[in-house]
């Protein structure tokens, strides 16, 4: 397995070449923490994702890169560390870049490495998805304000009118 190979398998949606990659009884934690045994698992995830009529993700790349090059646990047992730029198209959010970490432990099996366990995670406290949705809260929160403020101002003069 490369890094490559399984960029290109998250870039495109490709589960199948994807679990072509990981080992018979791999554990894969998604960024929102979901974790996944199975390549049915995988595929329904990635199709509700993506694909299913509530998806609120139009499309997504990684560009991932190895912070710490492969730590030999033995023989047949490594892992690594590394970070990624990911680029998500958010329905009414547009494109946001979310920094990340990973690590993978790679296990050698039938002679081949494969990816054992894959965990992502992403900074909840500096987030750009956060970012957006605060910024949106304000503007909603400016808006509610000048509308009440103009409706205040418009039932005063109305109530002006009358008592005059």
């Amino acid at each position: 397995v490369t890094l490559e190979e399984v960029t290109d398998a998250l870039n495109t949606q490709n589960m199948d070449e994807l679990s072509a990659n990981l080992s018979k009884d791999f554990r894969f934690t998604t960024l929102d923490q979901k974790v996944l045994k199975t390549p049915e698992d995988l595929k329904k995830y990635y199709e509700d994702l993506f694909k299913s009529n509530n998806a609120i993700i139009k499309g997504y790349k990684t560009t991932p890169t190895i912070d710490e090059g492969a730590t030999f646990l033995s023989d047949t047992v490594c892992f690594c560390i590394g970070s990624a730029i990911d680029e998500y198209n958010i329905s009414n959010i547009n494109e946001i870049k979310l920094p990340i970490r990973w690590s993978t432990v790679l296990e050698k099996e039938d002679g081949v490495w494969k990816v054992k366990v894959l965990h992502l995670g992403a900074n909840f406290y500096d987030n750009p998805v956060i970012d957006k949705i605060s910024s949106s809260l304000k503007l909603s929160l400016y808006i509610a304000i000048a509308i009440a403020f103009f409706s205040g101002f418009l039932i005063h003069l109305v109530i002006s009118k009358k008592s005059k």
